[in-house]
């Protein structure tokens, strides 16, 4: 059986970059649930479907997005890593955890892994990225989401002056080592 490994975390946090690296590290598969709402869209950024569509379409594609993953319908493929376990990284849309179905699909089928970032490091990682909607409303969604993110994980990562590749290799640890 796939084990699903489920990261979620602030915009800007390192959800992707890091779970890219810590997928290649572990020679298993990658998700990105952001790029599978954004090919049902056919747009080219997340910023584009909150302006054409508005937030509460992607969020509904998000609810479809993330159940699909779970029934197995959407798939990075079937890698066994080297100890042989089928395992499925997933990096979440910083606001997949808003949603109640969303909370509960994560922990009812897999480990949940929060990035946590200061607002500091999200601040400097984000704050002219024009791709990234409500980037300008940064502090207040941060100081709205992370008692969610804290409920919700099952294990956190501090990324704060950290590289991806450092963060990867936590990730990387957590899997091999106390993941089961």
């Amino acid at each position: 059986m796939k084990q699903l490994i489920f990261i979620i975390g602030m915009m800007g946090s390192g959800k992707t970059t890091t779970g890219v690296l810590a997928a290649q590290k572990l020679g298993c598969e990658f998700v990105d649930t952001d790029m599978y709402v954004l090919d049902r869209f056919e747009l080219t950024s997340i910023a584009d479907i909150f302006t054409n569509k508005g937030e509460e379409e992607f969020r509904r594609h998000e609810i479809n997005v993330l159940k699909e993953i779970v029934d197995g319908r959407i798939s990075g493929g079937n890698i066994k890593n080297r100890f042989g376990r089928q395992i499925e990284i997933i990096a979440t849309g910083g606001g997949i955890v808003m949603e109640n179905i969303n909370r509960k699909r994560m922990k009812q089928n897999g480990v949940v892994i929060f990035l946590n970032a200061s607002v500091q490091t999200l601040v400097n990682r984000v704050e002219n990225d024009e791709t990234r909607p409500l980037s300008s409303d940064l502090r207040a969604i941060y100081y709205d989401r992370e008692e969610t993110y804290s409920t919700l994980a099952d294990y956190e990562i501090i990324v704060d002056n950290k590289s991806p590749d450092e963060v990867a290799d936590e990730i990387v640890w957590l899997i091999d080592e106390v993941i089961e």
